[in-house]
């Protein structure tokens, strides 16, 4: 059986893994591999000691997202009931998200859909806000706590993952969102990472650009398995 202590350790490991991440990112965010080998190579701490780190979206959205379902349960929570939630915890315009204004940034945009009575999922919907705006990478980068909530559970985890991801992004920026919280609801028992990978794939539409992407990126792993420099 399973105890509470080995749930809460690997909940623990794999978040302090991703905020690990976050703080390691942050300084070469949209840089490319070669720029940074070019400056940093080779990695063996932290690029940029900051005395303070700011909130970072990468770890409050999955952090207080999750709220929700205080109170509601797996079956009856809706994409409106996960909106309500973004807007009780993420104050006007100021911190949480980056504030790039309407059309600009996914997430600003979204919130200001909703604060104008743009019920979800039309809310994040490329229908409402454009393709290029739905499909950014927020939705995939807000998704661990559904797989948290749903450890082993990867149905559960992916319906709870879409319906949040579709409050702010559509189409490929939901599937990266669900495909997010499917591998961790997964990893409880799947250690090998190429068998999660494969596994978790099997649960997107499998003709979005980005499960092609996936199937693209273990290609390209299988024929140089042992190169980091590619």
């Amino acid at each position: 059986m399973t105890t509470f202590q080995e749930i809460y350790k690997r909940i623990y490991t794999s978040w302090l893994g991703k905020n690990i991440g976050i703080r390691l990112g942050a300084p070469i965010e949209s840089w490319t591999g070669s720029e940074v080998r070019k400056c940093y190579q080779p990695i063996t701490n932290y690029l940029t000691d900051y005395s303070q780190f700011a909130a970072d979206d990468d770890a409050n959205g999955p952090l207080f997202f999750a709220d929700v379902m205080k109170y509601h349960s797996f079956d009856d929570v809706t994409e409106q009931d996960m909106a309500n939630n973004l807007l009780n915890v993420v104050s006007y315009e100021k911190g949480f998200f980056w504030w790039g204004g309407k059309g600009i940034s996914t997430e600003h945009t979204a919130w200001l859909n909703l604060i104008n009575h743009i019920e979800a999922p039309l809310s994040g919907s490329y229908k409402q806000n454009s393709k290029a705006i739905s499909e950014q990478i927020g939705g995939q980068i807000f998704s661990d706590c559904w797989g948290y909530l749903a450890l082993d559970k990867p149905d559960i985890a992916i319906s709870l993952a879409e319906k949040m991801s579709s409050v702010t992004h559509d189409l490929n920026g939901t599937e990266g969102g669900k495909f997010v919280a499917v591998c961790i609801a997964l990893a409880w028992h799947i250690q090998d990472a190429r068998e999660l990978i494969t596994t978790a794939l099997a649960y997107l539409k499998q003709d979005s650009n980005y499960a092609q992407l996936i199937r693209e990126m273990l290609d390209f792993y299988l024929q140089y398995p042992n190169d980091p420099e590619k």
